[in-house]
């Protein structure tokens, strides 16, 4: 019986531990460690090698409120040919998905074991990669694999509102690529955002309308960039998506990580991503391979790659790079494996032709946010204009000189309505003498509501603004 407030620890004749801190577990449980069976476990898929016992950790029906730490011994008997000790890492069985995960360690290679911080129990085993095995997955599977990340679309709807009261976004031409959402719909400053739904890099940048918003920049995988925008700016603001030589480079090293064990698992965060472009940026092969898939050409990229991958030295940077950069797998690759990698010319090519052809094929994705423009009052721009006269009745006896031009107006107030469904012409004026727009003491003198009359309905209102070239009654 493992205590909650003190923790404890249970440690196997082989040296295998389990240590639970204090307030590991909300109440007092029975907690049990044991060496299992392999012939009774589901079998780990073929990259996946086990290089020692199989433990099952069981907690009964309660769970961690802390992480345990679980050190594991492995063999290193066991290991492949050309498989170093520093490469062991733990895995374990998620019962959810039916697999073996991959889920890292520290090896202490005097002792031959892996530590690991554990947030759950489950079965854990010490792993290292078998590389021959990965390669023949890849051969027979990254094709595919290739086509289903690019493919990958996860287009949000609740959570991107399409439509407001003043601005509306036009996907016609964004081909799945690219997505925009109204954020924080308002008549003057709505808050708009560019979302990449795939699961590559691109660039995205405005081409026209708005006043050079949103800043050019290289979105990850599911990243967003939110920026304000300005009615009184031209619309539509038309933003694109295109492959630059900066996303490629990015593309490029997230493509290189996609062919490395351990990926199915974790995923690949953008900062990582980010940092190991960074710290290879002056890597001649990348180079190479950006200009090739820029220009369409995907075998030349995919020589390039290759390239890399049999330059031990860059290799080695780039596993010093992605560790460095915390990605989790990277102290498990090795020289070796990417070595490997790199001879299957095969898949690789199969990956940078796709993506050249894809960008090829939906060059010009673009998205536009379309909003009424709204004129401000200015004297050499005014959408209200100047009261020619009114009565100590509070009755309008004057018009509205019209300075601005290419909306539909309704002038309203409390007690009335007025020129429901003019067209603002330069030089108009709208207003009836006699009708009232506010009682006596009233400051209310005037409301306009503005419409856009291609994308508004009759009585849907765009903006909303008080008349301040009316004078107050009195």
């Amino acid at each position: 019986m493992i205590s909650a407030s003190a923790g404890g620890q249970l440690t196997l004749p082989d040296q295998t531990v389990l240590k639970i801190p204090a307030g590991g577990l909300q109440q007092d449980t029975q907690v049990t460690i044991s060496k299992t069976s392999s012939g009774n476990l589901p079998a780990a898929p073929p990259e996946m090698t086990a290089v020692g016992d199989t433990y099952a950790i069981d907690l009964g029906s309660a769970t961690l409120a802390k992480p345990a730490t679980l050190e594991i011994p492995f063999d290193p008997r066991l290991l492949p040919n050309g498989a170093s000790p520093s490469q062991v890492f733990l895995s374990y069985f998620d019962k959810t998905t039916n697999q073996w995960v991959f889920a890292g360690g520290q090896v202490d290679t005097t002792r031959n074991v892996v530590i690991l911080d554990i947030p759950h129990a489950s079965w854990w085993r010490p792993t290292t990669w078998n590389w021959g095995a990965w390669i023949a997955v890849l051969n027979k599977v990254e094709q595919a694999s290739i086509v289903n990340w690019i493919q990958a679309v996860q287009l949000l709807t609740a959570s991107c509102p399409q439509t407001g009261n003043y601005v509306q976004v036009d996907s016609s031409q964004a081909l799945n690529l690219i997505q925009g959402c109204v954020e924080q719909d308002d008549a003057q400053h709505p808050v708009l955002r560019i979302i990449n739904p795939r699961s590559f890099y691109y660039e995205i940048a405005p081409i026209s309308g708005g006043s050079s918003y949103p800043a050019a920049a290289v979105l990850a995988p599911g990243d967003d960039v939110k920026f304000t925008a300005s009615t009184s700016d031209p619309s539509p603001l038309v933003v694109k998506a295109q492959l630059t030589q900066k996303a490629a480079w990015y593309l490029v090293i997230h493509m290189i990580i996609t062919m490395l064990p351990g990926l199915n698992q974790l995923g690949i965060q953008s900062d990582q991503v980010a940092c190991v472009t960074e710290r290879l940026s002056d890597v001649s092969d990348f180079a190479s391979a950006v200009e090739s898939l820029l220009n369409n050409d995907g075998a030349a990229a995919a020589e390039s790659i290759s390239h890399f991958m049999h330059d031990s030295a860059a290799v080695q940077r780039f596993l010093t790079a992605t560790d460095d950069c915390n990605f989790g797998p990277a102290p498990t690759w090795s020289v070796e494996g990417l070595n490997q990698i790199g001879g299957a010319l095969s898949v690789i090519q199969s990956a940078t032709d796709y993506i050249a052809n894809y960008f090829v094929n939906n060059n010009g994705a673009q998205v536009s946010f379309n909003w009424t423009s709204l004129v401000t009052n200015t004297p050499e721009n005014s959408i209200c204009g100047v009261v020619d006269s009114h009565t100590s009745t509070g009755a309008w006896v004057g018009t509205l000189t019209i300075s601005g031009s290419g909306q539909v107006i309704d002038l309203w107030s409390e007690l009335d309505a007025d020129s429901f469904g003019k067209l603002c012409t330069p030089g108009s004026t709208i207003g009836t003498p006699g009708n009232k727009l506010c009682t006596s003491g009233s400051q209310y003198c005037g409301y306009i509501r503005i419409y856009d009359p291609i994308y508004a309905s009759p009585g849907v209102m765009k903006s909303f603004s008080k008349c301040e070239g009316v004078v107050s009654c009195p």
